[in-house]
């Protein structure tokens, strides 16, 4: 059996077992307040939180995932390096001031003259692989687009987005996006902090923050965009931001997806908060070592979904990432 169908076959399976451990459904909204039809709160920039924060995380937050969800462009950098020598794109060049995307892809975006806007190019920068030293591919008619960013990337790209004309304050995932609004206090009580370690916000809070951004392929139902309206940390992000959590929907995504799914409807809708996205991931050390520390039997459930041989841990599932809103 082929590696994708065989993963098929064994999300299945950890569905209808996960399904028939699920506690009594919940409403997911049926907690908390949200931002909709509200100004966003006052918030701290990254640079004022990094001036007492600069060893402990200052040191690693340059190159950290969420710092570069949306980079300034280094004119040395391979991208823009390939840009300079593509003689049909070159002429765009110095209006480029950042980038988009990682891995997959990376698009070129410029300020539009709208405050906490940029357009971005239809063109994008495919990056190396075995069989592709990197390249610009332009495609048949280059030109920028100045609605897709605002309409589709910007909630998880930039932070602080103002839905009134969907401009952001802050390039890249700043450290409002999932600290929330940190008060001057917390200095002396570390709790006043989201995922500060004596904070107590529970499981839903938590889920909320990360899946504003993790959860893909939900929409706001204020304003259908795949990005949540207004939503600021401690907010319960499913008053406004829709997902079918179904088993027919999970079981058409890959396992990566699927295990991100399979988790939030445990915590919102099933009330399982034995577990969440900070129970594996470290944000900041960008590790997922701490999954490994897990009493894998606990979990087995949740193992299966990457690993088909749960006697043989170093076996993983391989599987593709694609995404509609990405466009990759």
């Amino acid at each position: 059996m082929p590696n994708a169908a065989r993963a098929l076959v064994i999300l299945l399976a950890v569905l209808v077992a996960m399904s028939a451990q699920a506690a009594e459904s919940r409403d997911p909204a049926a907690w908390g307040e949200d931002h909709v039809g509200k100004l966003l709160p006052e918030f701290v920039t990254g640079g004022e939180c990094l001036f007492c924060h600069r060893y402990d995380i200052g040191n690693g937050w340059q190159q950290n995932r969420h710092n570069v969800a949306m980079q300034e462009a280094d004119p040395a950098s391979p991208e823009m390096q390939s840009l300079a020598a593509n003689e049909s794109m070159k002429s765009i060049l110095e209006e480029v001031r950042f980038l988009v995307g990682n891995t997959n892809r990376k698009r070129f975006l410029k300020p539009n003259g709208k405050y906490g806007q940029v357009s971005i190019h239809s063109s994008h920068w495919l990056p190396p692989s075995e069989t592709n030293p990197g390249k610009v591919v332009v495609g048949d008619t280059p030109h920028w687009d100045e609605a897709l960013f605002a309409e589709a990337c910007a909630g998880c790209h930039a932070t602080g987005v103002d839905m009134e004309y969907k401009g952001f304050s802050t390039p890249a995932i700043d450290c409002f996006a999932c600290h929330g609004v940190v008060p001057e206090g917390h200095t002396a009580d570390t709790a006043l902090a989201l995922f500060s370690k004596k904070n107590t916000a529970g499981p839903p809070v938590q889920m909320s923050i990360c899946a504003q951004c993790h959860l893909r392929g939900g929409k706001s139902a204020k304003s259908g965009l795949p990005y949540a309206y207004q939503f600021a940390p401690g907010d319960n992000l499913f008053r406004d931001f829709k997902v079918d959590f179904s088993d027919e929907s999970i079981a058409k995504l890959n396992p990566g997806d699927a295990h991100i799914y399979i988790n939030a409807r445990d915590v919102v809708v099933n009330g399982d908060e034995t577990m969440t996205c900070v129970t594996c991931h470290d944000v900041h050390g960008q590790s997922s070592r701490k999954h490994r520390t897990l009493k894998r039997l606990e979990k087995e459930t949740y193992c299966a979904i990457c690993h088909p041989n749960l006697e043989d841990y170093k076996a993983v599932t391989a599987y593709e990432v694609h995404s509609e809103t990405c466009q990759y």
